[in-house]
């Protein structure tokens, strides 16, 4: 199907392969990403989805629940394809900026899920419904979640700040970088 297929559902989900491209040679390696839990603690834990050719979406669980928040969704049908895995249902959506690869799924999600999510984020993006600035906090099954602007990869960047039982999550979009992902 064609990107302009009215049913999202059309769309295969598929974990990517990810070309990489050797420090010396002109060959390409395949890299085979896998989802993998970054962080757990007490009744949440973060899940790292391959998207693109080198790059994570983070998905934030909470495990009683089954509920989850998916950060900057760049590509829709990585998430979707989890969440229907793994019988979650998606809450919200946390939008750190503009930028295509951050933002690029959240009408596949919406259309496909079919039901309202909050996209939480900055007035820029047009599928933002809760407009959220510096100072300002989410509260999601009990996680408090803190709002930082952080003005510097784009003039009105976010980042979502939870601390937990002693650990420190930061989703800070392209605002801090490791091995080329944001």
């Amino acid at each position: 199907p064609s990107a302009q297929s009215t049913d999202p559902r059309a769309f295969e989900a598929t974990r990517p392969v990810l070309p990489c491209w050797p420090a010396l040679g002109s060959w390409i390696v395949e890299v085979q990403m896998e989802s993998f839990i970054a962080a757990r603690q007490s009744d949440w834990y973060v899940m790292g989805l391959p998207a693109f050719n080198d790059n994570y979406l983070w998905l934030i669980v909470h495990e009683p629940s089954q509920q989850a928040l998916v950060v900057d969704p760049g590509c829709g049908t990585t998430v979707q394809k989890f969440l229907d895995d793994h019988s979650l249902h998606l809450s919200g959506i946390l939008v750190t900026h503009h930028h295509p690869d951050h933002i690029g799924g959240i009408d596949y999600l919406i259309s496909y899920f079919n039901y309202s999510i909050e996209v939480i984020g900055i007035n820029r993006v047009k599928q933002v419904n809760r407009v959220i600035s510096e100072g300002k906090s989410i509260e999601f099954f009990g996680l408090t979640i803190q709002v930082m602007e952080v003005p510097g990869h784009t003039r009105d960047h976010l980042a979502y700040f939870i601390t937990l039982v002693g650990q420190t999550w930061l989703f800070c979009g392209d605002t801090l970088f490791s091995a080329g992902c944001g």
